[in-house]
């Protein structure tokens, strides 16, 4: 009995001798790794990680540096905001265990190494904000673990992987703004169905926007701004139920928008189609997006009657129509939009609204702030009932053709910052009282028929 207890005793003592073994050869295998990246820096003897990242301690105690309490190895790393310049070495991908990595906000260049593929426990990836070229590299879609991906603010360059599989993850977060990314959007995309979160903006993206992308239908933000894209945007887009935000300015998108009334976006907040050359009209259908804060469409193709339909939109913020062909005789528009009770920015300049401005401006929102209505096609006189927007800091009227006195009533909006009158057919003497707006930064009243003295 003594024998056997002996034994069992030894055999303990022998497992927990190979376990401290394999454990201090891993953190050595992962301290390694970290001086190797280490060793790529350039940094002064004062920062930080100079001597703190040393091999007199164990890499769990290192600025940074997260262990797991169990096996003691290095499951993650944030250096971020720390002002490195350097390289990724290809020994990182030998930090096995490794579960979030953020390195962003530095000045890192060079390429991504292959080698942070192996890493199969990653869940998070942070590189934004660096100097990093080259290509991405494929094998960071093939990690099954992989969550989160933000890539945004580099040199990157090449294209996104077409092929099916590189797409089969499990990627909730995926941001490669701000880069040198050529190519299409693979319409593979589409089988990284737990997405939502896609950031492409700032590209050199051509091409089409792949119809596919409506199969994301989990997909909560989508921006593809300041690229090279074409053609229509696919309708499929306006059926993803869980949509919140769709951004799509500064590419050269075609088409128009879709009017059939069963398009229900009901949770899109914010819809960003500004700068492209989208035709026909505004659907009145859009105002079933009940839940619309953001409807920015200035600088299209845009013709026929602005909906009164608009005004169904009670959560509206800004609404941007700047420089189309749009109508909306005696401005009914702004009639309309009364029961917009939130309304921040009208922004209608460059239309031809060709009417009247109608006294009911003054019961639209008091939280106006802005309001932009140049050069177009406006006449008559500027209304009394303007001065019930007490919290307008912007109102710019000029290039129409506007008679009348510049009223005294705008003496009463104390929060008047900037005023645009100019060129219109404006007569009589200046009203003394704006002068002692207490906000008033500029006011343009030339080219008019203004007289009097300046006041």
């Amino acid at each position: 009995m003594e024998r056997a207890y002996s034994f069992f005793l030894s055999a303990v003592v022998l497992q927990l001798y190979f376990l401290e073994t394999c454990i201090s050869k891993n953190i050595t295998t992962d301290q390694s790794a970290l001086l190797a990246f280490k060793g790529s820096f350039t940094l002064n003897s004062s920062h930080p990680l100079t001597r703190n990242w040393s091999s007199q301690a164990s890499a769990c105690h290192w600025i940074g540096v997260t262990c797991g309490s169990r096996h003691r190895r290095v499951r993650a790393l944030n250096i971020s905001n720390m002002g490195i310049l350097g390289t990724i070495p290809p020994h990182l991908g030998n930090l096995s265990f490794l579960v979030s990595l953020d390195v962003s906000r530095n000045h890192l260049h060079g390429v991504i190494p292959r080698e942070m593929g192996n890493l199969h426990k990653l869940e998070k990836l942070f590189m934004y904000s660096n100097k990093l070229s080259g290509y991405i590299q494929e094998e960071l879609f093939n990690i099954s673990t992989l969550r989160q991906m933000g890539l945004s603010s580099n040199k990157l360059s090449g294209s996104l992987p077409s092929a099916p599989d590189y797409w089969r993850t499990n990627l909730q977060f995926l941001n490669l703004a701000a880069n040198n990314i050529g190519g299409v959007i693979p319409s593979s995309i589409s089988n990284s169905s737990n997405l939502k979160e896609l950031y492409l903006h700032e590209n050199k993206l051509s091409g089409q926007i792949p119809n596919s992308l409506g199969d994301l239908r989990r997909l909560e933000y989508l921006n593809l701004d300041y690229n090279n894209l074409t053609g229509v945007i696919p309708e499929e887009l306006f059926n993803i139920s869980s949509l919140t935000e769709m951004s799509l300015v500064f590419n050269n998108l075609s088409g128009s928008l879709p009017s059939a009334p069963g398009y229900r976006p009901t949770k899109l907040e914010h819809l960003y189609l500004g700068r492209n050359n989208i035709g026909g009209v505004i659907p009145s259908s859009i105002s079933n997006s009940s839940n619309l804060k953001t409807l920015d469409l200035d600088n299209n193709k845009l013709s026929g009657k602005i909906p009164n339909s608009l005004g169904d939109l009670r959560q509206l913020e800004f609404l941007g129509l700047f420089n189309n062909n749009l109508l909306s005789p005696h401005l009914s528009i702004l009639t309309s939009l009364v029961n917009c009770r939130s309304l921040t920015h009208i922004v209608l300049s460059g239309n031809p609204l060709n009417g009247v401005l109608p006294d009911s401006i003054g019961n639209l929102s008091t939280s106006l702030e802005q309001i932009y209505l140049t050069r177009c096609e406006i006449r008559g006189q500027i209304p009394l009932g303007i001065e019930n927007l007490s919290n307008l800091i912007m109102l710019s009227l000029y290039g129409n053709e506007l008679t009348g006195s510049v009223p005294r009533t705008l003496c009463n909006l104390h929060n008047l910052q900037r005023l645009g009158l100019f060129d219109n057919r404006l007569s009589g003497p200046l009203p003394e009282c704006l002068c002692k707006l207490p906000k008033l930064e500029a006011v343009d009243l030339s080219s008019n028929q203004i007289s009097g003295l300046i006041p």
